[in-house]
């Protein structure tokens, strides 16, 4: 509770916070949404059936200053996140078993943002075999780098 309060507190003063979960690491989505759904965000514990890995290009990955330069993400085993509140979110990466959802989304959070991605080892995400030849490592890059736009 110490820790969200903590969290809460930077994104009131204008920090972004990433939170990077899914259903494969059991018991991180629970976690994540502890911090994302005040914020109008929600991560899904589940996984996609029938395919492990996904690759979003073109209409796929929304127009905005923490995409820029990213033309194509690969995920594995991602859960999805839905944005409760337009006015507030918006969906960055689709995803597409899951029509209106994302595996990647951003939230208003006071003067900060947070930032909902559905993959829980980043460190793989960013440098496995089968996420070669994708830009996760440059939106990884965005997120953690650019500055929030002013609304």
């Amino acid at each position: 509770d110490a820790d969200i309060a903590k969290l809460k507190q930077f994104l009131a003063n204008g920090g972004r916070v990433v939170v990077t979960a899914n259903a494969f690491y059991v018991g991180t989505v629970e976690k994540a949404n502890q911090i994302l759904v005040p914020y109008g965000l929600r991560m899904t514990d589940t996984e996609p059936r029938g395919t492990d890995l996904f690759e979003i290009s073109g209409s796929g990955i929304s127009d905005h200053s923490l995409t820029k330069d990213v033309r194509t993400l690969k995920f594995h085993r991602p859960s999805p996140v839905a944005v409760a509140d337009q006015a507030k979110g918006k969906i960055l990466v689709a995803a597409p078993p899951y029509p209106g959802e994302g595996f990647v989304a951003v939230a208003d959070a006071g003067k900060g943002e947070i930032v909902a991605v559905g993959t829980s080892l980043w460190w793989n995400w960013i440098a496995s075999d089968q996420e070669k030849g994708a830009d996760n490592a440059l939106l990884l890059k965005n997120l953690l780098t650019k500055p929030r736009m002013k609304k």
